[in-house]
């Protein structure tokens, strides 16, 4: 009976930790090529990995695309809209080769802050954090300018912005909104972002979908946002379903072992260590197990 107890609340603990459980979703799957890209996830318009729908808007006349692209370019040196599918870091974090590249001015966009790019999380999926750095194309164009976009300087930054939604694609309720400074000149700690950071999402727990955005204060009055409205991300950590309550996981535990009690007495009775837990037995002996 004991030992029915300790594998009981072994499997207790068992069913809370798969509870948990979660995963990190990286790009590696895809089998891109060294020094190759996918900007276009076809007629479904969206890539999917492990059942996370990351949105793509691909448009064949003009070889133009919005939402998501996935990468394995490394060029850290050449600037301009030819390099638009390489991070600045030269490969995925922590040295792999494939990765995600955002770029947010897509269709409808708001010019002052371009939030193009979705991540429908998969059923049960809660987010916990994910990796982000500049892309190369956006990195030169802060920090050395050039024809449409000012050389970054005091005053100046690059703003991601991250909202959790409780339905697709950035409908039904905001549940929160994480920001994350790729570029900051606001203060005396002036930087460009050129390495991966992590950037917690676990304010955003409840979300069905993250829509990702940007803003910068290089800025046309007409037109809009002048920084190449593009970042990358690799490693999104996502959280299982919630974790039962300590005292359900209790009950749970209680009534399993009760089970397992009632199971022990049914065995033993039928081997003659008890008397039967039947009706007629308890008739007889007037008591009743």
């Amino acid at each position: 009976m004991t030992r029915w107890i300790v594998l009981t609340l072994a499997a207790t603990l068992g069913i809370a930790s798969s509870a948990c459980a979660g995963s990190i979703v990286t790009f590696e799957d895809f089998g891109l090529p060294p020094q190759s890209y996918d900007n276009n996830a076809g007629p479904s318009g969206q890539f999917v990995v492990d059942g996370n729908q990351f949105n793509n808007s691909y448009d064949a006349t003009y070889g133009s695309w919005s939402g998501w692209a996935i990468s394995s370019m490394t060029d850290t040196t050449t600037p301009g809209y030819t390099n638009q599918y390489s991070a600045i870091t030269g490969s995925g974090a922590n040295n792999s080769q494939t990765y995600a590249v955002a770029f947010t001015f897509g269709q409808n966009a708001d010019p002052f802050n371009p939030a193009g790019s979705y991540i429908n999380l998969a059923p049960g999926a809660t987010p916990l954090s994910v990796q982000v750095t500049n892309t190369t194309y956006a990195y030169l164009s802060m920090l050395n300018g050039g024809s449409f976009v000012h050389k970054f300087g005091p005053g100046d930054y690059f703003l991601l912005d991250v909202k959790g939604y409780t339905g697709a694609e950035g409908t039904g309720k905001q549940v929160g909104e994480v920001d994350f400074y790729l570029a900051n000149f606001l203060g005396s700690n002036s930087y460009i972002i050129n390495t991966w950071q992590t950037l917690d999402l676990s304010s955003l727990a409840g979300a069905e979908s993250l829509q990702f955005g940007l803003s910068s204060s290089d800025n046309n009055m007409l037109y809009g946002m002048n920084t190449p409205a593009y970042f990358a991300i690799d490693n999104l950590v996502l959280g299982g379903n919630a974790v039962p309550e300590p005292g359900s996981l209790i009950m749970m535990a209680l009534g399993l072992t009760g089970l397992g009690g009632l199971a022990w007495k049914r065995r033993r009775a039928a081997a003659g260590g008890l008397p039967s837990l039947g009706w007629s037995c308890r008739r007889c002996t007037g008591r009743q197990l």
